[in-house]
């Protein structure tokens, strides 16, 4: 699973959240067969409401901008900064000479992190290697993130951190079957770019989340991380809409 996340081809289908009206939405893009079987069973007729299983499709099927992706490696980037233990595990990984496909993924998950925030402030347009290097990177958050966070989180004690645990492993697990099942592909990540007052304002909102959770609530890294991925998918996308919309602040990256 790991080596395919990387070195494979990666395959992805992600609808896009537009992030204001007066964005030109890009064409949509074109759907596998396994997207198209299972989006079309969930569609409504025309003037119907949404049915609970179309909702919940919808908030299973993965959706990746560059926001989002670039908000997870920035989580990622402080989450290494501030904890000496997984320092010094990288550090103690790194001592094994054997341990080469473990040093192959470290370097692809540093320079598709890297890439994934450069690209969330440039306009310039991603290649179709960097968009499977960044979805690669994205599925790979989501599965850490989604099974190992938030199956953590659900052993915690009772507490409203549970209903974060509850759906990341959710989240994880359709994304990890998604993946295995080649319907993702990365034509489906968006070249839009995001309106910079939103962008600074969720890489704000995501360092602050991190680390109100660490000291704060004392949590375990991983639990951290879980959450700050969940708000990203979930969130910042919404919060980069209205601030879209505030006065003055319609110019993009």
């Amino acid at each position: 699973m790991l080596r395919d996340l990387f070195i494979m081809p990666v395959k992805a289908g992600f609808s896009l959240t537009k992030f204001g009206e007066k964005i030109k939405p890009f064409p949509a893009p074109a759907r596998n067969k396994f997207e198209s079987v299972l989006l079309t069973t969930f569609e409504e007729p025309p003037g119907k409401s949404q049915r609970p299983a179309n909702w919940l499709a919808q908030q299973l099927w993965p959706e990746f901008e560059e926001l989002p992706v670039g908000l997870m490696a920035f989580t990622m980037l402080i989450m290494v900064l501030l904890e000496t233990d997984l320092q010094n595990l990288f550090l103690a990984a790194l001592e094994i000479e054997s341990n080469l496909f473990f040093l192959l993924i470290l370097l692809n998950i540093v320079v598709f992190g890297v890439l994934s925030i450069f690209h969330v402030f440039s306009k310039r347009q991603k290649t179709d290697q960097e968009k499977r290097g960044m979805v690669g990177f994205a599925i790979f958050c989501c599965i850490i993130s989604g099974v190992m966070g938030g199956y953590r989180l659900y052993l915690e004690q009772s507490s409203w951190l549970q209903i974060f645990g509850v759906w990341n492993v959710i989240q994880g697990l359709a994304a990890a079957l998604l993946f295995h099942a080649k319907a993702i592909n990365e034509n489906s990540l968006s070249d839009e770019n995001a309106p910079l007052a939103g962008t600074i304002a969720n890489f704000v909102l995501v360092g602050t989340l991190y680390i109100f959770l660490k000291f704060g609530f004392n949590l375990h890294y991983i639990d951290s991380f879980s959450i700050c991925v969940a708000y990203a998918m979930s969130l910042s996308s919404a919060v980069c809409a209205y601030i879209y919309r505030l006065p003055d602040q319609s110019d993009d990256c």
